[in-house]
């Protein structure tokens, strides 16, 4: 192997928190899109549109690793990936070494738009979701409400959605499983919480200072600076 400086562990965690960064921007900007386009969807394409959040890390890491050879955040900070030879990695190499947290984020994304169910109130908020754009082509809103600008009929259409309502959620919360919702809400979290731990472990155990993502794909991050 040719003689390389490895990055340290104090600039990749730097370099990490900058991509993330720049990722939560993305998914902010992006995520923002897709729910605008799929607002009359199905709740299938909601539920799609809600999660296709998860598919932006995949892409940004495999990108810039097979393109440049190192993200935005290890750009500023002097770091490259490369191989056992020392030379910028391949876009197949990129994706095998994120392949880890890719089978991860595609896990969350499988359960979180094909079985949402769990999720409390999920199917209710879906439902007035529905009545409230049914409303509201009838010129029917809430601000229209509140401003008294509505008939009595139209007021007590309204009261009497309301009062549905919170019955309605009055009595769902009874039957919410917790344990099952603490389950769903932080299953995502926790499993890349893992791989993350896994990963600085290992990185901290070896004398070559390799991530498990880096032995995976056969990479090393260097300090080119």
């Amino acid at each position: 192997m040719v003689d390389i400086k490895i990055a340290s562990f104090n600039k990749r965690a730097m370099a990490l928190i900058i991509d993330w960064v720049i990722i939560s921007i993305m998914i902010m900007i992006i995520g923002d899109v897709f729910i605008a386009l799929t607002e009359e969807s199905s709740s299938l394409m909601k539920n799609f549109a809600d999660s296709i959040w998860l598919f932006i890390p995949i892409f940004y890491y495999c990108f810039f690793h097979g393109c440049f050879g190192a993200t935005l955040g290890k750009m500023i900070l002097g770091l490259k990936v490369v191989d056992y030879n020392g030379t910028k990695i391949s876009y197949m190499r990129a994706i095998y070494r994120y392949s880890i947290y890719s089978i991860v984020l595609i896990t969350i994304f499988i359960s979180t738009v094909f079985y949402p169910s769990e999720y409390p109130f999920s199917n209710l908020i879906s439902k007035y979701e529905k009545l409230g754009q049914q409303l509201a082509k009838e010129g029917i809103t809430e601000e229209k409400y509140e401003q008294g600008l509505l008939t009595k009929a139209q007021e007590q259409k309204i009261e009497g959605l309301k009062k549905q309502m919170e019955k309605e959620f009055e009595e769902e919360s009874k039957n919410i499983d917790v344990l099952g919702t603490i389950r769903y809400l932080l299953f995502g979290p926790i499993l890349y919480f893992i791989c993350g731990l896994i990963d600085v472990l290992v990185f901290l155990s070896r004398d070559r200072k390799q991530a498990l993502h880096d032995i995976v794909g056969k990479t090393y991050v260097v300090d080119i600076r």
